[in-house]
């Protein structure tokens, strides 16, 4: 919305629940000044991270926002993902995971009017302390339900990091 400004507060906790296991749940209230469809919104948000074994780990997450407005004017949208990383070597890492999102813009909040998803997978190599190799594929699907409009996208990344200060010196400091 051309014009509209929000500014947002709000507040959560970490709770680390065991050597395995932290969750985190945070919310706050937003105001959106000029032009905004909604003066008043909020956010809640939830994450929690599990560790399955020394070398895996599991990440879930949820949200809602009350007001997208850069998503089709939408009531509210909710976001839902998974992850599952694993170490499979010193060097190299993978991870898999998916997400969905759904937003509706009518009052009542029924009925989903925006729908995507997103799956991916990641592959790490850490060719050096400084240099890193990441490969990953990921497929996008979403879909307007008043627009009969649907959209699907595959896509191949590969990457050549290099970090200027080697991540050696990031773990001694």
């Amino acid at each position: 919305q051309p014009g509209c400004t929000r500014l947002g507060a709000g507040g959560g906790f970490v709770w680390n629940a065991s050597e395995h296991t932290t969750l985190s749940l945070e919310a706050g209230p937003e105001y959106g000044s000029g032009p905004c469809i909604a003066r008043f919104t909020s956010s809640f948000s939830g994450y929690l991270a599990q560790r399955i074994s020394p070398r895996t780990v599991l990440y879930l997450n949820a949200a809602r926002d009350l007001v997208e407005p850069y998503l089709l004017q939408s009531r509210w949208t909710d976001i839902f993902s998974a992850k599952l990383w694993q170490k499979t070597s010193q060097n190299t890492d993978v991870s898999a995971g998916a997400g969905y999102a759904r937003s509706s813009a009518l009052a009542s909040g029924t009925g989903p009017l925006y729908r995507g998803f997103l799956a991916f997978s990641e592959f790490y190599w850490h060719v050096s302390n400084s240099v890193s190799f990441v490969g990953s594929y990921r497929y996008f699907k979403r879909d307007l339900a008043s627009a009969n409009f649907q959209d699907r996208q595959s896509w191949v990344f590969c990457s050549l990091v290099w970090h200027p200060v080697s991540r050696a010196m990031h773990r001694s400091h």
